[in-house]
Parts: structure tokens; C-alpha cells; sequence
């Protein structure tokens, strides 16, 4: 049986592709001062929503947060003589602290597993002189320790990510085009995803994309969050607050256009409250293989039946044709549920056992944690409770230090920056079901052993096993067999030492000499 898979990647950049045949640049003025009737609007997204302002409070120092997740994370104003108040937002007219007292714990540790990230908001600048960047909202600690910032250079909106690869300051920045920050109330979007595409959207459209690579492991747990000014008090922004929103997802394009046409004023209803860990057990143990099951034949990368793709996290979650799939903690209202259910689906095979929908139903209500980012059939083939698994990869740690204590050879940084990122299952990274190999992996595998065979003195390795440096079968074989052995944990069969004899036989024969020849093998 043949499993073909598309990469999330591959997912996510034919719907930028369609996102930019629109075109860069703000919407009008108007559109974004009079967005639909409320009757007629989308609701807001809300999976993997961490925290939610709406500044509706006409009154008072506190600043509440009603993303509905645990723990919320509340601010606090500091002068209330800097600020105005109404049902229609909060203007900022001096320069104040408006911070969580507490360290932003539950926000940064659920950006540092998931890599991804998105900041939402719905502002007025007061004018397009305010540089630094100003702050418009900030998890940081002062001007140059930060893990993410949204702020305002200008007429431009600059975005700075703490990763791997950039520094403890989030530089280098993201920045939008010039002239895309004005006076008028603007929707603007920053999404960044695991695989580091990143994107910076106006009023709906795409405006900017680049790639920030690294993971956000390295995220520290003790920056408190902040709006309209850094930490230290020292890069102050006016403005117009009228709505805020971290995810700790990226956004996709039709979702952005979603928030967009929700408008600045839309209700904002709290999501439901986080789902407990048992329930991210029973995703992993029973709800992942049943999906697999029953509705990736249909429901995949591929074939996306209803414009529905059940085998990516982001995908699922933003649902189909007909609206969302899984509706966290309400089955009825979720739409995989109601088919079930109703014993439409799976159509022209046979319907989910009583057993099945219970588990089904049990985990939407209790929250629908969705805590694997692929759900590959190859991995459920032989049936739940299997301890055998189709392909099993090493963490990025094992693989690092694999390569160190075998080769000699540190690939570290280059690992973490090309290898995606490990997905904590059970409470754990290296949980074997959970450890697939998809297309993105083999890409990374076949760059980073082209780094680690320049890297390694074949001559020196070469001379360990045979003085010889003639380009025979019966010489190579004497390396490449110990050294197969080291590498690959077990003997090389016969014909696997005579296909990596014919890498050095094809070398020959273009001209190549014997350490070339050694060096595509130890690549291969």
C-alpha cells in the first residue's frame, strides 16, 4: 500500500500563493471603519487562542483577559490619568505601564512546545512618528531581551522573534512595507509557523512574508506582557487600543480573512476552557487512530474532500467547506460529530461502532486537545495497541548527539534550524508513535548529511580501515562495512554494501577521485 502525503508546508504555501494572487497592500480606510453588519459576521477564530482583550471596560485599572484559557492573564494600568477609557476602547494619550503582574508563564509555554505564534489587533496609531519601535505589545524584559514585539517604526510595523536563530533581542526584525501604519483603525496580523514561514497581513491582505528560522525553545519563562510600552518604560506608544489577540498558531490565510470580516467590534466570545491532559491522552490514543481510520481516506492532504483535511493539526482545526470540524467542547455544534452521529459518515462503508462515537464525543466535549501536528496512517496500520511502528525516527537531541559521538562532527545549530521541530506526546518528545518521518524530515536529512560528510576527514577516517586508496569494490568494502556497522546499529546486508560500492563506481567513472567517492558514501 502507498501512502502519498502532502507537508503541511506544501498546504500552508498554496494557500499563500492564493492569498497573494489578491495583492499586498491595506484595504480602504472604510472597510476597515465599517466592517459587515453584526448579523452577518463571522465568528472569530478561536483554537489555540491564549489571550483576548477587547477593552470594553469603561472603567477601572484592570484590563481583563477573556480568551476563556486557563490562568487568564489579566494587565494592569498603571496611571489611569494616561489613558480614556470607553465601551469603544482604550486610548493611550501619555506615557503609562500597562503589564501583567505576573510573568506570562501559561502564554510563553505554549508558544515555546507548539513554535508557532500569532499577535492580532485592531488599533488606531495616534500618528506615524512614533519610532524605537514603539511598543505596541511586548513580551519582553527591556530594550534588548524580548521573546516577541510587536511595535511601530514610522509608517511601518516591525515584529521581532526571539528563535534559535535570532538573537536575545528578536533581531532580525520582520517589518512590514513602508506607509502601511496610518492614522486610520487598522487590522494587522503577524503569523509565524513552526517550519518559519512568516507572515505580516493589513486589513485582511498579505503584506509582507519571509522566513524566520529556529525554534522557540529558547523562549524565557519569566517576561511579563505588556502593551504600549516596554518594560523598562522606555519606548512609549499612542494610540487607539480596540482589540488584542495571541495565539499560539499560526493563522491561515482564509482565517485572517475571517478575523478581518469579523471586524474590530465583534463580540468576543470566550473560548471554552482548556483541555486536561487526559483528554490530549485520548487524542493520542484513541481519537488520532479512529480519524486515521475512518476519515483520512477522504479527509487527507490530498484528497481534502470538502475542502476538509482531518491529518493536520491547523488544518482540522479551521475546518471545511461547510464550517468547523471539531467545535472544542461542544459536539453538537461540531461538524464531524453531527455525521457521525448520524451515520452519514463514513459514507459507503460502515458506520463508527457505539464505542467509537462515545469516545469521539467524550474527547470534543472535554476540550478536543488536537496535541499531534500529522496524524500519518502509516503509523496505525497495524491496528491500536500495535507496539510495532511503521518508521520510527530519532529526537532532534538524539540525532545531534548520534552524529557527534559517531562522526565527530557537531551539527547542533544546524539541526534545530533544519530539522522540524519534536512534538511532545504523553508528556513526552520521544514518545515512538508520535516520532514519523514526513517529507519535511527527509529534506532536512539529506542537507544536513551533506554538511556532516564536509565536515568529516575522510582520509583520516579512510585510514583506519585500509591504507589503499584505490576505487575497487573489495577496498571500499572495507570501510564501508565497519563503518555501516557504526552508522546504521547492525550489519550492512550484502546487497547494501554492494549499493553503496556502486556510488563509488559511478565516482570513477566520472573522473572523481577516491576521497569525493568516500564522501557521497558516507553522505548516502
Amino acid at each position: 500500500m502507498e501512502f502519498h502525503r502532502i507537508s503541511s508546508s506544501a498546504i500552508m504555501a498554496c494557500l499563500w500563493v492564493c492569498a497573494a494572487l489578491v495583492g499586498p497592500g491595506p484595504a480602504s480606510s472604510k472597510a476597515a471603519e465599517q466592517p459587515a453588519a453584526a448579523d452577518s459576521r463571522p465568528q472569530r477564530v478561536t483554537g489555540e487562542l491564549q489571550v483576548l482583550y477587547d477593552f470594553r471596560s469603561p472603567e477601572g485599572p484592570t484590563i481583563q483577559d477573556r480568551s476563556g484559557a486557563a490562568e487568564p492573564l489579566d494587565l494592569r494600568i498603571a496611571d489611569k490619568n494616561a489613558v480614556r477609557r470607553s465601551a469603544q476602547g482604550l486610548e493611550v494619550v501619555g506615557n503609562v505601564s500597562i503589564a501583567s503582574e505576573k510573568p506570562a508563564s501559561r502564554l510563553i509555554e505554549s508558544i515555546r512546545q507548539s513554535g508557532a505564534v500569532t499577535i492580532e489587533a485592531w488599533i488606531r496609531p495616534a500618528n506615524t512618528n512614533q519610532k524605537g519601535p514603539a511598543r505596541i505589545l511586548t513580551v519582553s524584559r527591556n530594550t534588548t531581551e524580548r521573546n516577541l514585539t510587536l511595535g511601530q517604526e514610522g509608517d511601518k510595523f516591525d515584529v521581532r522573534l526571539r528563535t534559535s536563530s535570532t538573537d536575545a533581542n528578536g533581531m532580525p526584525a520582520v517589518a512590514s512595507k513602508e506607509k502601511m501604519l496610518t492614522t486610520e483603525l487598522t487590522h494587522v496580523i503577524y503569523t509565524h509557523e513552526r517550519s518559519g514561514r512568516t507572515r505580516i497581513y493589513v486589513n485582511g491582505k498579505l503584506n509582507v512574508e519571509q522566513n524566520v528560522g529556529g525554534a522557540t525553545s529558547n523562549w524565557d519563562g519569566g517576561y511579563r506582557l505588556a502593551l504600549a510600552n516596554e518594560l523598562s518604560h522606555d519606548r512609549p506608544w499612542q494610540g487607539t487600543y480596540r482589540l488584542l489577540a495571541i495565539y499560539s498558531r499560526e493563522l491561515l490565510p482564509k482565517e485572517v480573512e475571517q478575523n478581518f470580516r469579523a471586524g474590530a467590534d465583534a463580540r468576543t466570545i470566550a473560548g471554552p476552557p482548556a483541555p486536561s491532559k487526559d483528554n490530549a491522552r485520548l487524542f493520542e490514543s484513541q481519537i488520532a487512530p479512529l480519524l486515521s481510520k475512518h476519515c483520512l481516506e477522504c479527509h487527507d492532504g490530498a484528497s481534502k474532500k470538502g475542502a476538509l483535511d482531518l491529518s493536520h493539526k491547523v488544518a482540522a482545526l479551521a475546518g471545511g467547506d461547510d464550517g468547523p470540524a471539531f467545535v472544542p467542547g461542544q459536539s453538537a455544534d461540531s461538524l464531524v460529530w453531527q455525521v457521525v452521529q448520524s451515520d452519514k459518515m463514513p459514507r459507503n462503508r460502515p458506520p463508527l461502532s457505539p464505542e467509537e462515537k462515545g469516545l469521539l464525543k467524550q474527547w470534543i466535549d472535554g476540550g478536543a486537545a488536537w496535541s499531534l501536528d500529522v496524524i500519518e496512517p502509516a503509523v496505525y496500520a497495524r491496528g491500536p495497541g500495535s507496539s510495532k511502528v511503521f518508521v520510527q525516527r530519532l529526537t532532534v537531541p538524539e540525532y545531534i548527539e548520534t552524529v557527534r559521538r559517531t562522526l565527530g562532527v557537531d551539527v547542533a545549530k544546524e539541526a534545530r534550524d533544519n530539522l522540524p521541530r519534536d512534538v511532545r506526546a504523553d508528556g513526552f518528545s520521544n514518545t515512538a508513535y508520535n516520532l514519523t518521518v514526513d517529507l519535511a524530515h527527509v529534506e532536512a536529512y539529506a542537507k544536513l548529511a551533506e554538511i556532516i560528510a564536509g565536515r568529516i576527514d575522510v582520509k583520516a577516517l579512510a585510514a583506519k580501515y585500509t591504507q589503499s586508496r584505490e576505487l575497487t569494490d573489495e577496498n571500499v568494502a572495507k570501510i564501508i562495512e565497519p563503518v555501516g556497522r557504526k552508522l546504521l546499529r547492525g550489519p550492512l546486508a550484502k546487497e547494501e554494501i554492494t549499493g553503496y560500492c556502486g556510488i563509488s563506481t559511478a565516482v570513477a567513472g566520472a573522473g572523481g577521485n577516491f576521497d569525493e567517492a568516500l564522501r557521497f558514501i558516507l553522505e548516502g
